[in-house]
């Protein structure tokens, strides 16, 4: 889901700033933005300087975000998710090496962030799962799918995915999902929420869990004699990483 980027000048700034924080809009506001000769990062390189030309003061915890638009050193993008409100005219220096490239910023709009709080296999052909939403947007029409691996299984013997659920900013929805329980009903789920990518979220690195019953909690199991593969060996029936020296 592409980012909406909304040309604004002069007092139109002001007007979208005023729907944005009200919740009327959901847009994300172009803010100027600059290398200047120093910055506020320990390695002394030059961090972004975005300044408040709205007209009105960005509220606390807002996030601004940036990119460079030019090649060169240091970072690419970056965020500044504010501490205090920054008055109209003022500025802030984010931590980022910028280097001295030129950057465009934005007031970021606001979004979902889905990710499981928790997943469980309460029984063979069933998973449950509370899908939470942690950021200020509510997520609409989202998803949930899991892969069902039997015990040992490198591949997915099949993959469920959720109807439609919809989690409020903030909010927990919990979602079960019903399959063909596998041979002995033992299983190893790997939940995926919005597993499509339909949403433009803060982060992605808490959308995927792994659940399991089986006896190695999802990994390989082993005997004495048998070889688990480099960098482990078999410990109490299952292979498990060899601890450093």
């Amino acid at each position: 889901m592409k980012r909406i980027l909304v040309a604004i000048v002069g007092s139109c700034f002001a007007a979208t700033l005023a729907a944005h924080s009200a919740g009327a809009a959901n847009v994300s506001v172009p803010l100027p933005c600059k290398s200047p000769t120093t910055g506020s990062n320990p390695g002394g390189y030059p961090g972004p300087r975005i300044t408040n030309n709205t007209g009105k003061a960005i509220p606390k915890g807002k996030r601004l975000r940036w990119h460079k638009t030019e090649s060169g050193p240091g970072n690419s993008m970056g965020e500044i998710k504010l501490s205090k409100k920054l008055p109209a005219g003022a500025f802030v220096l984010g931590d980022d090496a910028l280097h001295e490239t030129k950057c465009k910023a934005e007031i970021d709009k606001l979004r979902v962030d889905l990710w499981v709080k928790k997943a469980t296999l309460p029984q063979p052909g069933k998973v449950t799962v509370k899908l939470a939403n942690a950021d200020e947007w509510g997520a609409k029409h989202a998803r949930v799918e899991a892969e069902i691996y039997a015990c040992n299984a490198e591949e997915p013997s099949l993959t469920v995915e959720s109807a439609d659920v919809n989690v409020a900013k903030g909010g927990v929805a919990t979602v079960n999902l019903s399959y063909t329980a596998l041979p002995g009903g033992k299983a190893t789920a790997r939940v995926v929420a919005d597993p499509h990518g339909k949403y433009d979220e803060i982060s992605e690195w808490n959308n995927v869990t792994v659940v399991s019953t089986c006896p190695c909690g999802g990994g390989q199991e082993c005997g004495p004699d048998d070889k688990c593969g480099p960098g482990k060996k078999c410990d109490d029936g299952c292979c498990a990483p060899i601890p450093p020296a």
